[in-house]
């Protein structure tokens, strides 16, 4: 039995593929913040920070990161719970 034996020609380059780098997925962003500040007494308090659907600005200061947290998941709770009156 005969085996043939596949030559390239000096014209052709082989390339190799490369392949991408994946990307982290997309990060969703959230509608209410709790960001760390330092006070001028030295102390580090949280602050929860967004705007509600009917346009208010949130901004209230914690002591600790549970509660901030804690208010944070209630507001992000409420704006999910409201209707919209989008008309298709």
């Amino acid at each position: 039995m005969k085996t043939a034996i596949a030559t390239v020609p000096e014209n052709v380059i082989q390339i190799t593929p490369r392949t991408k780098a994946k990307s982290p997925p997309p990060r969703i962003a959230e509608r209410f913040k709790v960001q760390s500040f330092s006070n001028r007494s030295g102390t580090t308090s949280f602050r929860v920070t967004g705007i509600k659907r009917d346009g208010t600005r949130i901004r209230q200061n914690f002591t600790d990161l549970l509660s901030a947290q804690a208010k944070q998941v209630e507001l992000n709770t409420e704006y999910l719970a409201q209707r919209t009156d989008t008309a298709v």
